[in-house]
């Protein structure tokens, strides 16, 4: 049995490792009919919700084609060349782009080639901070062959993927972001987990709903409005007499209200990321609020950066307790919320994404299960002082800029 690919499946996620390191995880025709067989078997495997492909080691995801390899199908003729290299590759793409569970692609390091036009193909993707990209065929004298020239510009629009494609050069991961490349870039050590909590959080709905979804997405691409629209309306008729729908709509009528959650709320703090910021008015929008009990906050902060005071926290009556002695209106600077972002970060409790000068902090009650009405109150605290905060900047027309002496 070939080991150009590794397979091992894990909490209904099957990881698919490209292992051929000493060629930079190039895709050599074994390679991918390996992969292919594998995904063969992820489709019949009920057990299995979504998949994450990555390559061996820290070096590439995939360099791409193995030159050496195709190079000799090329000198056998046009026939040859196309059947054993080209459809192949194109083969693959489209099987994992039609793939009806899942597909996220974690990029650990270079992805160049074949290697870049996987990870176009997949339906999502992670790339770490030292991952590298690049379209480089046309320095060997050739066009993409596994579907580059076709889906690096749906993604990344003409002209955009024209300077890519023709030009040849390397691209950092930032840059694939804003390209539409990649859907997250994240600390290297962090790749794997985050690739699979994304997949996590996938597979926590309806996989038909999950199939239905892709399913209409990628065909609809191809279509026009109107067309994609009918696919739409195809998926959902499909939706109807399963039991998924049933019980999630039964489920849904007999709830009880739902208060938001603590586990994954999303809220926004005005901080850039040199934590230097000038809002006009600020100093009368700020006096405009009582002022803060800091004692009471840095406590619970203070609390909240020690293990051994955050366990005490865990007590439902004493998280009630501090949460309503901080319940009063406040006025907070934006370097004292900076702080305790970092202290809420460094508890674990906390997530920052960096999206342009907005940073977005996801608070995450996971080490705290057993003080979740806790955080729900905390949750609701910061809720409040944040609305009230928007409301007063939008009242003054407050605009957000870089501090003058900040160098752009």
């Amino acid at each position: 049995m070939s080991n150009t690919v590794l397979m091992q499946i894990s909490e209904g996620i099957a990881l698919l490792t490209l292992n051929r390191p000493e060629k930079l995880n190039a895709l050599n025709y074994e390679l991918i009919d390996r992969l292919m067989s594998l995904l063969d078997q992820i489709e019949a495997n009920d057990g299995v919700g979504a998949v994450i492909i990555t390559g061996t080691g820290d070096r590439a995801f995939s360099a791409g084609g193995d030159i050496h390899e195709f190079s000799e199908s090329v000198a056998k003729g046009v026939n040859p060349a196309v059947r054993d290299f080209v459809r192949r590759g194109q083969g693959l793409t489209a099987r994992l782009e039609a793939f009806p569970k899942p597909v996220i692609a974690a990029v650990n390091g270079l992805a160049y080639g074949g290697g870049c036009e996987i990870t176009e193909a997949v339906h999502l993707a992670v790339a770490s901070d030292r991952a590298r990209f690049a379209k480089p065929e046309i320095k060997l004298g050739m066009p993409p062959t596994f579907g580059g020239t076709q889906r690096l510009p749906r993604l990344a629009g003409r002209k955009r993927a024209l300077e890519l494609l023709l030009t040849g050069e390397d691209f950092l991961a930032d840059r694939a972001l804003e390209l539409g490349l990649v859907n997250h870039v994240v600390a290297h050590e962090e790749l794997m987990s985050a690739a699979r909590d994304l997949a996590k959080r996938i597979m926590g709905h309806s996989p038909l709903a999950v199939r239905s979804i892709i399913t209409a997405v990628t065909r609809g691409l191809n279509m026009s409005i109107a067309e994609g629209l009918l696919v739409e309306s195809e998926q959902f008729a499909q939706m109807v007499p399963t039991d998924d729908l049933a019980d999630a709509l039964a489920a849904w009528k007999t709830a009880p209200p739902r208060r938001p959650t603590a586990a994954w709320s999303l809220f926004t703090i005005l901080l850039n990321s040199t934590e230097r910021l000038t809002i006009r008015s600020s100093e009368r929008i700020f006096n405009n609020m009582v002022e803060y009990q800091n004692a009471h906050l840095d406590a619970v902060f203070h609390a909240l950066s020690d293990p051994t005071r955050r366990a005490m926290l865990q007590d439902l009556s004493q998280g009630e307790r501090l949460v309503g002695e901080l319940a009063a209106p406040f006025s907070i600077s934006l370097a004292a919320a900076s702080k305790h972002i970092k202290v809420l970060e460094g508890a674990g409790l906390v997530r920052r994404e960096v999206k342009g000068r907005m940073h977005v902090c996801r608070l995450d009650a996971a080490p705290m299960h057993a003080g979740m009405e806790w955080m729900r109150h905390y949750e609701a605290f910061w809720r409040t002082r944040i609305d009230a905060l928007e409301a007063l900047l939008l009242a003054e027309d407050a605009t957000i800029q870089t501090d003058p002496e900040e160098k752009p």
